[in-house]
């Protein structure tokens, strides 16, 4: 979209100086028109001179005619001056043109390296909360991991307590019936025992 908007102004840009050309060449044939016009009235003046000389009318014809020429060459020096003006503005212009393309052209390159510097930052951005995220999923993972791992030795701990005691147990028992049967076998009951009992 901003592209077009771009291509949009520059179309537009290059209507206004097509304008702005063609009325400088307007202009221009004007002034020149006019070069032709102040030949034709010197060619006229000069004429009339001749003619005033031949009818004895010399001085004053020439004093006129040298007044009139200064009037033309002052009317030329400035229709002069007009032209060489106007080709200075189209002169002007045409730089102006040029820079605006190529200050147009800076632009989009900026532009287009900002962009992408944004896109890299965005992108360096986006990757860091997923290093981040995955990485304190992992820790809460871990950590449970090792919860259970913790549980479950916990557990073995208590089972082989259990074990162990019932393996007490079952060694005190043992030797508990032992040493009953030695006291037996060593002191038999007796008769009046066994009825008392």
């Amino acid at each position: 979209m901003g592209g077009q908007i771009n291509s949009n102004n520059d179309v537009q840009r290059g209507f206004d100086q097509a304008a702005v050309i063609s009325g400088l060449t307007g202009v221009q044939n004007a002034v020149t028109s006019g070069f032709g016009d102040v030949a034709t009235a010197l060619c006229g003046g000069f004429g009339t001179v001749n003619s005033n000389i031949a009818n004895g009318f010399a001085q004053a014809q020439i004093a006129d005619s040298a007044r009139e020429i200064a009037g033309l060459q002052q009317s030329f020096a400035a229709q002069t001056a007009t032209m060489q003006g106007f080709n200075n503005v189209q002169s002007q212009l045409a730089n102006c043109c040029c820079e605006n393309r190529a200050a147009t052209n800076d632009l989009k390159y900026v532009i287009a390296t900002e962009n992408c510097a944004d896109r890299a930052a965005i992108s360096d951005g986006i990757r860091d909360i997923l290093t981040s995220q995955s990485m304190g999923i992992q820790r809460i993972l871990d950590q449970m991991c090792a919860d259970k791992i913790d549980s479950k030795n916990e557990k073995i701990a208590d089972l082989e307590r259990q074990i162990t005691a019932l393996n007490s147990n079952n060694y005190i028992q043992n030797a508990l019936t032992a040493q009953t049967q030695y006291f037996l076998a060593q002191y038999p009951p007796t008769a009046a025992a066994t009825r008392v009992a």
